[in-house]
């Protein structure tokens, strides 16, 4: 995680020495640093989740750890691929009704999982429990879509290729490093396993408002921005750089 942090660092003060328009809209935008940081902690909960949830059913349910990950395994596949799909059209959907559109795709990822999370959790039958876990991991899925495309509406055509790289930057480095390796670490200091991945669902709770914040800064910024042709054509890496304001609204100066 360190070495990545530092990754992101340098790579962000490169940028700004190389190309300020860029750097002002990837890394100053209101809506899209709030954007960002929820839909990693969606990454979070995600992988956490499923990196534990094995576990989780060995220690709990007594099941077989050869029997349990082809289950999972099957399950993820499946309600993954059933999410995934979902999310994009619902995010396209939403996306021609409103500018934040797609942030309430990630609104209803935050909090869709966490009462059959809990069903999964607490469910006395295997049986049962594996069946409000398949819909978690559909739920879970939403985002994915929903994540890169959110990243792409909010800044130009030329940087959409590296805002995207910087979005999956922080969703490894806050999801997929931080996610298994935080909640492994507070089962051991609990000694609970069940209510470590409990943090996982508060985590969510921080997503969801990080979500609501970010998609009334979007609909702001979309208000204020001028011709996407019109700075595409002025705002190259040589050119005045980009002020970006607190509520997300970017002036060239």
């Amino acid at each position: 995680f360190g070495f990545g942090a530092l990754v992101a660092m340098t790579y962000a003060q490169q940028l700004r020495q190389t190309d300020p328009p860029a750097y002002a809209l990837i890394f100053k935008t209101r809506s899209l640093g709030l954007a960002t940081i929820g839909f990693s902690l969606l990454a979070f909960n995600g992988y956490a989740v499923l990196f534990w949830i094995p576990a989780f059913y060995v220690r709990y349910h007594g099941l077989p750890l050869s029997e349990i990950g082809l289950v999972i395994g099957l399950i993820s596949s499946i309600a993954g691929l059933v999410g995934v799909t979902l999310g994009g059209l619902l995010a396209d959907r939403f996306r021609r009704r409103s500018p934040a559109g797609r942030l309430w795709v990630g609104l209803a990822n935050a909090l869709g999982p966490i009462p059959f999370s809990l069903l999964a959790f607490y469910a006395p039958d295997p049986n049962v429990s594996l069946a409000f876990y398949a819909i978690v991991q559909a739920l879970a899925s939403l985002w994915v879509g929903a994540g890169v495309s959110t990243v792409q509406d909010l800044v130009l055509p030329r940087m959409r290729a590296r805002a995207s790289a910087v979005f999956l930057l922080f969703v490894t480095l806050l999801g997929l490093a931080l996610g298994p390796f935080m909640i492994g670490r507070l089962s051991d200091l609990l000694g609970d396993l069940r209510q470590a991945l409990l943090f996982g669902l508060m985590v969510c709770l921080v997503a969801a408002a990080l979500f609501v914040a970010a998609a009334r800064s979007s609909r702001a910024l979309v208000r204020s921005m001028p011709s996407q042709r019109t700075i595409a054509a002025t705002s190259g890496p040589c050119s005045a750089p980009i002020k970006a304001s607190r509520t997300g609204r970017y002036n060239a100066f």
